[in-house]
């Protein structure tokens, strides 16, 4: 597995600075007030690469030879092999520059008519993401001249700070660094696959785990046994997120996940903050590589490749879930799961969407409710029809950012038949985003969800009323999650997402520091 994703702090045996290296964006976060924008660069060592002109797998100068070569690794037979990315020398540089909308949106050449100026937003950043770029560290010079960022090397990395400059690559190694970072080899799933995905998943309850300023949510089943009769364990993950090294302040660290019931993984979008803690775990137990994964195409970096690889290389299996794809599948505890992709042009706006919905039986009544799981999709870039629905829970998109308009507050209508329901904001204390936001506050409680009493934002308030947080501010409760049910809140307190306690390795995940007693 490549040593970027270890979630074990760095001692002494920090990698250099790279002379040069490649990159696209990871994610570009805009301050259009400040007139600066915040870009990640997702990197691999350029003259690594250089050294491997001979490796099919790696070759720039054979682009089409890549593709060949990761089509063929990709599609290969299911089971353990060697991993091509392991080794892969990577890092991630942050970064702030001027922004113009206007002058971007032109630089891009996005010359459509937008009804909004979200939507421009949106489309310049789509833009932006299907950028390389030649980044150099090397040259003294850039000390005095060039522009100053934070470069990652691992997951968990306090960081270095750096001079750099940076350059669009040319149009031959584009494609090739594009088809080094692509997954089209991984499969489509059909409703089948789906259905063989979610089989043994539960939806007993909807748990969001604190896990700082990033998302971790999962379906959760009541596990019984004689020494532990309710444990509340993951069934099935959608998202398994790390707060970006920036933000790992806001985090209860160390973070890990319970993957001892093997819950598959759906990834809404490729962001890290949704999807890096897939290897923290406690020691000796499963991880997310020992797991399949639904994850969406397009716009996938190195860095995410490598994911994938590792996962795959592991003996597990990745599908890709494409753009325009509706699947609906029976989870084992007569839910229904329906993934569907936004509409929008970039990973937040256009990753994977899921709801979660009762199938009528005997002894359910009507109204048959829905949870919805976004990602960081806004609510303007999901189908309506999954915003109709009786909803029973939300976890709120993007953390709580500002929402972008859609009919009178921008957010889904509180259900009027149910006393019961649930609004989740996912998100760590002390973030530098400002989330979530009053503007978000205050556009769900206008559409029926009754926050707690206090001027927004829920920085300064706990849970309350309608609203449920992942963190609570101070002290032992800091590490808070919450539990929601479908009609009721959850029948018993839950301490912990774990296996009985009786449980041994690989299962006896009762470290696991991710709450559950919030409901």
């Amino acid at each position: 597995m490549n040593r970027y994703f270890s979630p074990d702090p760095m001692q002494q045996d920090r990698p250099p600075v790279p002379g040069q290296a490649y990159g696209n964006v990871e994610s570009v976060r805009i301050h259009a007030a400040k007139g600066v924008a915040t870009i990640r660069l997702h990197l691999i060592d350029a003259d690594w690469l250089m050294q491997r002109r001979n490796d099919p797998f790696f070759s720039l100068d054979d682009p089409d030879g890549i593709e060949k070569s990761w089509i063929n690794w990709l599609t290969g037979p299911v089971g353990r092999r060697a991993d091509p990315m392991a080794a892969v020398p990577l890092s991630t540089l942050e970064a702030d520059t001027p922004f113009d909308l206007t002058r971007w949106a032109k630089a891009l050449r996005l010359h459509g008519q937008f009804n909004h100026d979200d939507d421009r937003i949106d489309a310049v950043i789509g833009a932006i993401h299907k950028l390389w770029f030649q980044v150099r560290f090397n040259d003294v010079s850039l000390m005095a001249g060039g522009r100053p960022g934070m470069l990652y090397q691992s997951i968990v990395d306090a960081g270095v700070p750096v001079a750099f400059a940076a350059k669009t690559v040319g149009r031959k190694t584009a494609k090739a660094l594009t088809n080094l970072s692509s997954i089209s080899g991984c499969t489509v799933p059909s409703s089948s696959d789906l259905q063989s995905f979610v089989a043994s998943a539960r939806a007993d309850y909807l748990g969001a785990f604190d896990v700082g300023q990033a998302n971790a949510v999962a379906l959760c089943k009541v596990e019984r046994s004689k020494r532990r009769p309710r444990a509340v364990c993951p069934s099935l993950y959608v998202d398994t997120g790390l707060p970006i090294q920036s933000q790992l302040h806001t985090a209860p660290m160390p973070i890990t996940l319970c993957f001892g019931h093997s819950p598959n993984v759906i990834l809404t979008h490729w962001h890290d903050d949704h999807v890096n803690a897939y290897r923290c775990v406690p020691a000796g137990s499963l991880s997310g590589l020992d797991v399949d994964w639904i994850v969406p195409d397009g716009g996938v970096t190195v860095h995410q490749k490598t994911i994938v690889t590792s996962i795959i290389g592991n003996g597990r299996k990745v599908y890709r879930f494409a753009a325009g794809q509706t699947l609906t599948a029976g989870l084992h505890s007569h839910h229904t799961i329906t993934l569907v992709r936004g509409t929008g042009r970039q990973p937040n706006t256009h990753g994977i969407v899921a709801q979660v919905t009762q199938v009528p039986q005997v002894d359910t009544a009507p109204p048959y409710r829905s949870w919805l799981i976004a990602g960081d999709c806004d609510y303007r870039y999901m189908p309506p029809v999954l915003l109709a629905a009786d909803l029973a829970a939300v976890v709120v998109p993007h953390h709580g950012g500002n929402l972008k308009g859609s009919g009178s507050s921008g957010a889904p209508t509180a259900s009027m038949t149910s006393p019961y329901k649930r609004l989740v904001y996912s998100f760590g204390h002390g973030n530098s985003y400002g989330h979530p936001t009053a503007t978000c506050y205050s556009a769900h409680h206008l559409a029926g969800w009754l926050h707690p009493p206090g001027a927004p934002p829920l920085t300064s308030s706990a849970s309350g009323n309608d609203v449920l947080t992942t963190a609570v501010v101070g002290g032992a409760a800091r590490s808070s999650g919450a539990l929601v049910g479908w009609h009721h809140p959850p029948l018993q307190h839950y301490a912990k997402c774990v296996l009985p306690l009786s449980a041994v390795a690989p299962y006896g995940c009762t470290t696991c520091s991710c709450a559950l007693h919030q409901m």
